[in-house]
């Protein structure tokens, strides 16, 4: 047998731009592989049969959260400004009207079910929500400016719709949205 020869990343680091090496469980990184997880998990859904126009905006989201994670490997290195901007969370918010125009309204907490292509969204929707956790951690711990605010925003709007298009997939498969009905007995009736 052979003696493994040792890599780079053993030690426990890896090397962002700007050969700037930190520890694989920064803070940076934790949001890295967390915007990675997103990545693919909307490849996963795309993989499921997302409706076309759908497909081709989940293929968008994915090269945009591209571009956040590689602006965030190298800002540490050499701060630019974003590539994300207001007209790009513009953009979410004029999907997520498009889509939501054709839902009924929202009146339970809806549960991730139905369609495998729409869990799957839901399963990226609670990655998003982790991945904006751990940018917030990130930016807490970051000189001021270091992170721009727009990519937190981002996020933000990107777990709305990504929670609006699980809903959009179901109601174009004809498939009930199945929605938690509070069991929990109330304060008078106990």
């Amino acid at each position: 047998m052979l003696p493994l020869s040792p890599r780079p990343g053993d030690a426990g680091q890896t090397q962002l731009g700007g050969d700037v090496r930190v520890w694989k469980d920064s803070p940076v990184l934790e949001v890295l592989g967390t915007l990675d997880e997103l990545t693919a998990h909307l490849g996963l859904a795309r993989s499921l049969g997302l409706p076309a126009t759908m497909d081709r905006l989940a293929g968008r989201l994915q090269e945009e959260l591209f571009q956040i994670g590689a602006e965030l490997a190298v800002s540490a290195a050499t701060p630019k400004p974003p590539s994300i901007t207001a007209e790009h969370l513009l953009a979410l918010e004029g999907q997520i009207a498009q889509w939501e125009a054709g839902l009924p309204p929202v009146q339970n907490f809806i549960l991730p079910a139905g369609t495998p292509a729409a869990c799957q969204l839901h399963v990226a929707r609670a990655v998003c929500r982790r991945a904006e956790r751990r940018l917030t951690s990130l930016v807490r711990q970051s000189p001021p400016g270091a992170v721009s605010p727009l990519v937190q925003a981002y996020l933000n709007r990107l777990a709305g719709l990504l929670f609006v298009l699980a809903r959009a997939v179901n109601l174009q498969a004809g498939c009930k949205e199945s929605t938690w009905e509070n069991p929990l007995p109330s304060a008078s009736t106990m």
